[in-house]
């Protein structure tokens, strides 16, 4: 009798083996599946860039570029001049309005979720209310009159102030939830050592809410970033952020795709490096409740 039937335990067998490590093995074959479903129009678009034009409209189709060419990222940037001009107005614009949606998000969330004040949930919910309203487009006209009024068409500020409203209440409703989520006693220690509300929120209710904050940090820089209306309508010459350089971006009788899809990789690359930077705290933030009601 072998040392293994001695000891009691169970001989390893084929069928054992196959119920042990088949549900494992197709809970990823399934999961690796939808990975690729998802990343595979990025990846094409990825390898349509680097293909020449004969390859690229060659059929039968190929997916990866038998001879790899780096030229249509050099044919946009010596078509675009100003390329750099436009990367600075989008990461300007993208990160201040970011930051200050984060901000007014944070002390927002905080007063609607931890402060007692006369009439809180009624104008929380209300403002929650507003974002089922189709105000995308009626909310445009109205915004090009204030922004001209101000005198701040054609400038990054005229876009910072619309951006850092766009997100506002739904940044504010993450936050809310995840602060609501803390357990009271830290704040009641917090009261009972002498600080205030700004303190407590400061010192003790921010740095538990950190990956909240990542989440709508992430979700705001994103949606800043990509933002094509209000960029087009409120900048004609100076302010002009990459999505409406990009769209502007038609070369007559030089338009191919290879070089459409190295134009909008370029554009695609610093949310990428963003996101995957701080992808671990985005993923915490939602896997604790930060867009739970």
């Amino acid at each position: 009798m072998s040392a293994r039937a001695e000891a009691g335990e169970r001989p390893v067998t084929l069928g054992w083996v196959v119920a042990r490590w088949l549900p494992t093995a197709l809970r990823h074959a399934v999961l690796t599946f939808f990975v690729g479903f998802v990343l595979m129009p990025l990846l094409w678009i990825a390898l349509s860039s680097l293909k020449s034009v004969p390859e690229q409209y060659r059929v039968p189709a190929t997916f990866f570029p038998q001879q790899p060419t780096f030229e249509h990222y050099g044919f946009v940037i010596s078509k675009v001049p100003l390329l750099p001009v436009y990367y600075a107005n989008s990461l300007t614009v993208a990160f201040v309005s970011t930051f200050g949606t984060v901000a007014i998000a944070c002390l927002a969330g905080y007063s609607f979720g931890r402060l007692d004040f006369w009439g809180r949930d009624r104008v929380f919910w209300g403002l929650v209310v507003t974002l089922f309203l189709p105000t995308s487009i009626t909310s445009l006209f109205a915004t090009y009159e204030l922004i001209d009024g101000l005198g701040l068409l054609d400038t990054q500020l005229g876009l910072i102030l619309p951006y850092t409203a766009m997100g506002m209440i739904f940044s504010t409703f993450i936050m809310r939830s995840v602060f609501m989520g803390i357990p009271a006693e830290l704040e009641d220690a917090a009261r009972i050592d002498g600080a205030g509300p700004f303190q407590t929120f400061l010192r003790v209710m921010l740095p538990l809410a950190a990956n909240g904050v990542v989440v709508i940090f992430i979700l705001s820089f994103v949606s800043h970033w990509g933002e094509y209306l209000l960029a087009r309508t409120l900048t004609n010459q100076k302010a002009i952020t990459l999505p409406v350089a990009i769209a502007g971006f038609q070369p007559q009788g030089e338009w191919y795709f290879s070089t459409m899809t190295a134009a909008y990789l370029l554009m695609f690359g610093p949310a990428f490096v963003v996101l995957a930077t701080i992808q671990r705290w985005f993923m915490k933030g939602l896997t604790e409740g930060a867009i739970k009601f």
